[in-house]
């Protein structure tokens, strides 16, 4: 049986730019980093909203002054299941102190978002949600 799991995205947001990072996916694809938002998956006891400040605070060093439920989807990874929800945050300024688990970062306004994350489906759920 496989494992049921809650991830959580964290989508930093600072006036009208964006907040991205160049994550490592896997070096066996062409481009191993990509552009993408940080995410966690929920811990015993948290919620939705606690698991996102954490990974907000713990990746960037950043405190979000409003998180609000943006949407969600399904995926399967092998036998398990998962549960994403993406959450929109809005950060007081672009100071970012970057985690040694990321690679890089970088804000970008709304419309140069495609031209960065390369997962259409991200780009949909964020028109279809009214971020971009």
């Amino acid at each position: 049986m496989g494992k049921y799991g809650v991830k959580i995205k964290a989508i930093l947001r600072c006036n009208d730019k964006f907040l991205i990072f160049k994550k490592w996916y896997d070096d066996r694809i062409e481009e191993p980093y990509q552009w993408e938002f940080i995410d966690t998956e929920l811990e015993d006891g948290e919620t939705a909203e606690t698991a996102c400040l954490r990974v907000v605070l713990e990746s960037t060093g950043m405190y979000a002054a409003k998180v609000s439920m943006a949407y969600s989807w399904v995926y399967s990874l092998g036998d398990n299941q998962y549960l994403g929800l993406a959450l929109l945050c809005d950060v007081p300024d672009e100071l970012v102190i970057l985690s040694e688990d990321l690679y890089d970062y970088k804000w970008v306004k709304a419309g140069e978002m495609p031209e960065y994350i390369t997962n259409q489906f991200i780009i949909k759920d964020m028109k279809r949600s009214q971020i971009i």
